[in-house]
């Protein structure tokens, strides 16, 4: 890939090692991405797809299901070396460890909706 790629890749994975770590966490229907034609195909290769219904946040990807997750980022450790492999490692990890049975499966529905009574503004309107 060319040099913005690698660049979008690199700011993908260090975005989602950084929520990964966090405590608690949601991950299906919880990590929600504004995205180019470019950085869209990238989020695809890292278990997201594009949103049903848009919102007032704008987003066009919404991270999906864990296992979906794990395999992407599986496949993405047999295909790359170096740095990319110790990140995509990282992740792996940190995927493997949310809890899937007590995961609260918040919904990019239920986030469309909450947001959508939150606020009134709709950028997409204009």
């Amino acid at each position: 890939g060319s040099e913005h790629t690698e660049a979008l890749s690199v700011c993908i994975d260090e975005l989602l090692l950084q929520y990964l770590k966090l405590d608690n966490i949601n991950w299906e229907g919880a990590v929600r991405c504004k995205a180019t034609l470019v950085s869209g195909k990238l989020l695809a290769t890292r278990g997201f797809s594009e949103v049903e219904n848009f919102s007032s946040d704008m987003a066009t990807h919404v991270s999906k299901s864990v296992n979906t997750a794990l395999e992407q980022y599986a496949l993405r450790v047999v295909e790359t070396t170096g740095q990319t492999t110790e990140r995509t490692l990282n992740i792996l990890n940190l995927l493997g460890k949310i809890d899937q049975t007590t995961e609260n499966n918040f919904s990019s529905d239920e986030a469309d909706n909450e947001e959508a009574s939150a606020d009134d503004y709709d950028p997409w309107a204009s």
